[in-house]
């Protein structure tokens, strides 16, 4: 039997998950129009007196030759077979899921 407190603290939990999950989907939706204003301005820096200093970043995306592509398929086809017989090892990490209640739309 889980105590009233302990419900409380998986609550706190559960909502807390739900706000970030909100939260996240707002950030999502305004980094496009940031990104956009930042653009557009020239500004590859703003300052936010209140908040901080946003910035334009950028990070790269290899895109590799269709033979190492192949070398990584077969890569991952060796390490299936590894697990499959055995002779691969692994280690198994506890985590907490949370799944939200579906909105009725």
């Amino acid at each position: 039997m889980i105590s009233q407190e302990k419900k409380d603290i998986l609550n706190e939990y559960a909502r807390t998950k739900t706000e970030a999950k909100i939260i996240e989907a707002k950030l999502d939706e305004l980094n496009f129009q940031v990104l956009t204003i930042m653009e557009d301005s020239g500004a590859e820096e703003v300052e936010l007196r209140e908040y901080g200093k946003l910035s334009l970043g950028s990070r790269r995306t290899w895109v590799y030759t269709q033979d190492l592509q192949n070398e990584e398929k077969n890569l991952k086809e060796a390490k299936k077979n590894e697990e499959r017989e055995g002779h691969a090892t692994y280690t198994e990490k506890k985590f907490v899921l949370f799944k939200g209640l579906k909105d009725n739309e």
